[in-house]
């Protein structure tokens, strides 16, 4: 089944799902969307179930400054960002209710990609790997988030 909904106010049961999973979205709203979006995320899963989210990191240097050329280029693709910082994330979801989570950055390399030649230059340098992809870094490219809800 497929829902096409506006995110912030969805019409659906309270716990309809198991799992809701948000990635690459909630940096394309500003905070008080944000906070909204998170509460809708957590209204809809079900109790004990997981709610997920990944965002870029605002202090992932070189993805932060790829963007930055891409936009002053005219071809950034992805339009309006507002990018989280860890701590921007936490404080989102302590005030959208989410209690008992796990919060880290991860892929030290990633957003290499966004820079011209990033792709190449880590390859040249041997930093394309699964390991760098997966370490878990404060200054990795994504932030993820994995709150339990709580049961009822």
């Amino acid at each position: 089944t497929f829902y096409q909904q506006d995110a912030l106010q969805m019409e659906l049961e309270d716990g309809t799902f198991d799992v809701v999973w948000n990635c690459g979205v909630l940096e394309h709203f500003y905070d008080p969307g944000k906070l909204q979006l998170i509460r809708e995320m957590r209204r809809i899963t079900r109790p004990g179930g997981l709610v997920f989210i990944a965002v870029p990191n605002h202090l992932h240097l070189p993805f932060m400054l790829g963007k930055k050329l891409a936009e002053l280029r005219g071809i950034w693709p992805y339009g309006f960002e507002d990018d989280l910082t860890p701590r921007r994330l936490d404080g989102l979801a302590r005030q959208a209710g989410l209690e008992s989570y796990e919060l880290f950055a991860y892929n030290a390399v990633g957003g290499w990609a966004f820079l011209p030649l990033g792709k190449r230059l880590m390859r040249f340098l041997g930093l394309d790997t699964l390991e760098m992809h997966s370490r878990r870094t404060r200054w990795g490219h994504m932030i993820c988030l994995n709150a339990l809800k709580p049961e009822a």
